[in-house]
């Protein structure tokens, strides 16, 4: 075998490529079949060749490394103290101390030396609990690791007066996007809201006597990760890219220009049920997290869907982060994306997006002002609006909860705690389906069910008989399968024992031409709720008027249906 060395690989000319690829298709849409459309316009090509961008000199921070952060979120002094010593047993390099830790500082942190352990807080009364404690112990604000937790609408001359000058290792200010994440911004969004968060910032530190762009360094910008692998890492890539520009056209140095960035799981892609699956997503984030150059990494335990985690959730969670780099070598390269087109290309899109959506804020007085408008609120809500829709319709599944769910799984009990439930996790709509399910099991012994009333041989109804079992099974509804039935007379005998009232006709698109005629009537003159499972096309009004209420097919909205089909089989709400 002849090797070849890249320069004498063939060139690749992507326009004949793309038109080789459309000839493919069989008359398909190169547009619908091959490009993948996010909910906020961005398009992914498949292939991006001589599309691709070359984003040179990303400014990084120089380091591959992360430090390996834990939330403690409980203001319960001992529950708390129980988290801390099991995150420092377990390596934790930080800890991030949230609403209700401030009155337990003291005794929260025991022995803990700041010096070594970077905490750090998001809320300001937390951040006086920690100067209180460093001048009880003697401590200068320059020998403290952390950050302060203060929002840019915090940042004045009264607040910063118990720390000087000390920034070096002590970070100013928290600018953070996990909220908005997770109410559905989009990537550039994010990105833009975090550009504003600190230009904002900037501008408070300037009026509080300090110089902005040499403070620049002392902020943390947060941000939650979902599961989009690829375009997370873009999304990090393309903060620090305009980030960079902001600082430098405020006349700071490319020093004073690269960010500290934090970057965490986001509870929006979780799933309280089959939660080990969180355990995939926990590590797909944590990844892109890396790959992204994120300074802080904070790994949610999988079980936090389900109330406090317990120890072993938790240890899992921190072992996610010391595989990544203690067994997969991530912290040996620094921005291991470069180079590679597509990144490439989604950081610049994601940085030209987010500048755009930058300058709309400042246009409208600035992000305070902005949010008190309804601009960004209203901006992402058109965005979360069509991921929602995209998860109702099983466009964007979800393992274990619109796809491959464990209808009779049993989930593991915890303590109250964890991820609050108001939180909107994309999970929550089949979730919803299926709590009324196993309510109305529990209340009854049995759950709803749909016949399947299978036409003709397994060749012709099988791949349809499943697909309809796994959306069902989506809503908490369980399947009455069979091998199938030869007549119409068949079916409604099997239909009448059934001891259900809804059912799903399926089978091939020539046995429905020749069968739904006549079987639906048959079935609905039996008290059933109809279903098919398949496209009808142009016969769609015929069928309907046979009795068919629901088409169920790849794209429909199968939220929507299975809240109808409970309706239906008079399960409470």
């Amino acid at each position: 075998m002849t090797s070849q060395t890249p320069a004498t690989f063939p060139s690749v000319d992507f326009t004949a490529w793309r038109q080789s690829a459309a000839s493919g298709l069989g008359g398909g849409s190169f547009e619908r079949r091959l490009v993948a459309h996010l909910p906020e316009g961005l398009e992914l090509q498949p292939l991006y060749g001589d599309r691709s961008a070359d984003v040179s000199g990303l400014p990084t921070s120089g380091r591959a490394e992360w430090e390996r952060h834990w939330e403690i979120a409980s203001g319960d002094p001992r529950a708390a103290r129980q988290r801390v010593a099991l995150a420092l047993e377990l390596g934790a390099s930080g800890l991030r101390l949230g609403a209700g830790c401030a009155g337990a500082l003291t005794e929260l942190l025991g022995e803990i030396d700041p010096r070594l352990i970077a905490l750090h807080f998001t809320e300001p009364g937390a951040a006086a609990a920690l100067s209180a404690l460093a001048k009880e112990r003697g401590l200068e604000p320059s020998d403290l690791r952390g950050g302060l937790g203060l929002a840019p609408r915090d940042i004045d001359a009264e607040a910063l007066e118990p720390w000087g000058q000390g920034f070096d290792s002590l970070l100013l200010a928290r600018i953070e996007t996990t909220h908005d994440q997770l109410e559905g911004a989009g990537m550039a969004q994010q990105v833009g809201i975090a550009l504003a968060g600190g230009a904002e910032a900037l501008r408070r530190v300037e009026r509080a006597g300090l110089e902005p762009t040499r403070t620049a360094p002392a902020f943390e910008f947060e941000f939650s990760l979902g599961t989009d692998f690829f375009v997370e890492i873009a999304k990090l890539r393309a903060f620090r890219l305009a980030w960079a520009r902001l600082v430098t056209a405020s006349g700071g140095t490319a020093e004073e220009g690269i960010a500290t960035v934090h970057a965490r799981n986001s509870e929006r892609s979780w799933a309280a049920r089959d939660p080990w699956v969180n355990l995939l997503r926990g590590t797909t984030e944590s990844f892109a997290a890396a790959l992204g150059g994120a300074d802080s990494i904070v790994t949610l335990p999988f079980d936090a869907c389900l109330g406090a985690p317990d120890s072993s959730a938790l240890r899992l969670a921190s072992n996610t982060q010391a595989l990544l780099a203690e067994e997969a070598g991530l912290d040996h390269v620094i921005d291991p994306a470069a180079g590679c087109g597509y990144v490439e290309t989604l950081t610049e899109e994601i940085a030209r997006r987010a500048w755009e959506f930058f300058t709309e804020i400042e246009g409208a007085g600035g992000l305070e002002a902005a949010r008190s408008k309804g601009l960004i609120s209203t901006a992402i809500a058109e965005v979360a609006a069509r991921e929602a829709q995209a998860v109702a319709h099983r466009r964007h599944g979800l393992i274990g909860v619109s796809e491959f769910p464990d209808a009779n799984e049993v989930l593991p009990v915890r303590e109250p705690g964890g991820i609050a439930e108001s939180t909107p996790r994309l999970s929550k709509p089949f979730e919803t389906l299926r709590d009324r399910s196993d309510a109305h099991a529990e209340r009854t012994g049995e759950r709803p069910a749909v016949f399947l009333a299978n036409l003709g041989t397994q060749t012709e109804f099988r791949a349809r008989a499943a697909f309809t079992t796994m959306l069902l099974a989506s809503g908490g509804i369980a399947a009455i399968d069979n091998e199938g039935f030869a007549s119409d007379d068949e079916a409604c005998e099997a239909l009448g024992a059934a001891n259900t009232s809804l059912c799903a006709i399926c089978s091939t698109d020539e046995r429905y031409l020749a069968s739904v005629p006549t079987l639906a009537p048959r079935l609905a003159a039996l008290g059933a709720t109809l279903i098919l499972a398949g496209k009808p096309g142009e016969h769609e009004e015929a069928w309907r008027e046979a009795g068919v209420q629901h088409f169920i097919h790849i794209g429909s909205d199968a939220v929507h249906t299975l809240a109808e089909l409970l309706e239906s089989a008079e399960v409470e709400a």
